[in-house]
């Protein structure tokens, strides 16, 4: 059976639990659980141990697209918390304004584009999502 599922940010910006109550009742056997945005990164990573995820087979987490040099070091830490479910993380390179460390083989990358030359490293770049 091929999966298919939704981005939490795409169904309801900024309300990951309402999105994951509409996918309860839908048959979505795979989520991204989105923290586009840096004000959403640890409200859902303080959550999660309480989330009802057991229904997806495939659970990916979406890292900020855009991040104030001061959040760096915190999302780092938190995306390395993420890490540990071994759940691919999407990140988006020119998100970051120093590179990315702590990178495992389960980060994805997406619009990828120049950045890929100064930011990705040689072992990651095979790891592409769009």
């Amino acid at each position: 059976m091929r999966l298919i599922g939704f981005s939490t940010g795409a169904l309801t910006k900024d309300d990951f639990r309402a999105a994951l109550g509409i996918m309860a009742r839908k048959r979505v056997h795979a989520i991204e659980l989105s923290a586009l945005r840096q004000n959403e990164l640890l409200p859902l990573l303080e959550e999660l141990d309480r989330l009802e995820l057991h229904r997806f087979e495939y659970i990916t987490f979406h890292a900020p697209s855009v991040m104030d040099t001061e959040f760096e070091s915190v999302a780092i830490e938190a995306l390395n918390r993420v890490a540990l479910r071994q759940w691919p993380i999407i990140l988006q390179p020119d998100a970051m304004h120093v590179p990315a460390i702590g990178l495992t083989s389960e980060t994805c990358f997406e619009n990828y584009g120049q950045a890929q030359a100064y930011f990705v490293p040689d072992s990651a770049r095979s790891r592409r999502t769009g």
